[in-house]
């Protein structure tokens, strides 16, 4: 098992057939990317590469990257990880690392794979994370800059980074995030799509039914429901003509979808490309 956000998981991901691999990231004190799921490093969930050093919680964004480069998952252990890992090859790697690593990989998936850069950020906590400009910014110096060639999307549940990142990011295909209770069950998206511009929607997937899909890709949406962990679920979902599947399992469902004839439910270039027309 690899540990999530990790580049020896990215890498698995893309050598498993996925065609789009999501992290998530977070931003430095000295504004650098880091690709780690929660917004503070503490003694819940990290560990010091210096064991006499005290673990203080605090967020990311409070620290510079030196400082958080300190530190790792404490899932190595938890996950009983063999740890045979430098600690180079232990500590949260940035979104820099993460983009080289894709490109400089031999697999053939790497060159087709999208990366799906999950943006955190929680507007009651406005020491956690730079503005949703800002954000928009630093994304941008990355994934249309320095990496061109690189297939990415940005997804968040923030609708104001969202926004933002239609004004710095207009040619990077944008993803919503919705968590439950954020679905109009009538199937009225007007408030929840209201002022946005992006090319899926990703739910969690026990919000969601056959109908809403259909919806959704009457409006020109696609969707990619979170997170199916099991082939019940996965079977039922492409029952509902969903368009991807978010799952921490990519090579079972993987193997799921070549046993059960379909090859992958579509591939990269139909995932996040210009045609907005649903994928069958």
């Amino acid at each position: 098992m690899k540990l999530e956000n990790s580049l020896a998981s990215i890498l698995a991901a893309i050598e498993a057939g996925a065609n789009s691999v999501e992290i998530d990231v977070h931003f430095t004190l000295d504004d650098q990317i880091v690709v780690f799921h929660d917004f503070a490093l503490g003694p819940d969930n990290v560990l010091s590469l210096d064991s006499k050093r005290p673990i203080q919680k605090r967020f990311i964004r409070e620290m510079t990257l030196t400082q958080v480069q300190q530190f790792y998952s404490n899932k190595i252990e938890r996950l009983r990880v063999p740890d045979t890992l430098s600690s180079t090859e232990k500590r949260l790697p940035t979104l820099r690392e993460v983009l080289r690593a894709i490109e400089g990989a031999s697999h053939p998936n790497a060159k087709q794979v999208y990366l799906d850069i999950e943006i955190k950020r929680e507007p009651n906590l406005p020491k956690a994370s730079p503005t949703p400009d800002r954000i928009a910014e630093l994304i941008r110096e990355q994934v249309q800059t320095e990496y061109a060639s690189a297939r990415v999307a940005l997804r968040s549940f923030d609708r104001d980074v969202l926004k933002s990142l239609q004004k710095y990011c207009p040619k990077v295909p944008r993803v919503i995030l919705c968590s439950k209770g954020e679905f109009d069950h009538d199937g009225d998206y007007s408030k929840l799509l209201k002022g946005l511009d992006v090319v899926a929607v990703a739910p969690d997937g026990t919000q969601i039914n056959s109908q809403e899909v259909e919806v959704l890709h009457q409006l020109g949406l696609r969707v990619i429901p979170y997170t199916g962990n099991k082939p019940s679920v996965w079977k039922e979902w492409i029952g509902w003509g969903v368009d991807g599947i978010t799952t921490d399992d990519p090579k079972g469902l993987s193997d799921y979808l070549q046993k059960s004839e379909r090859g992958q439910s579509s591939n990269s270039a139909e995932l996040y490309g210009e045609s907005r027309v649903p994928l069958r």
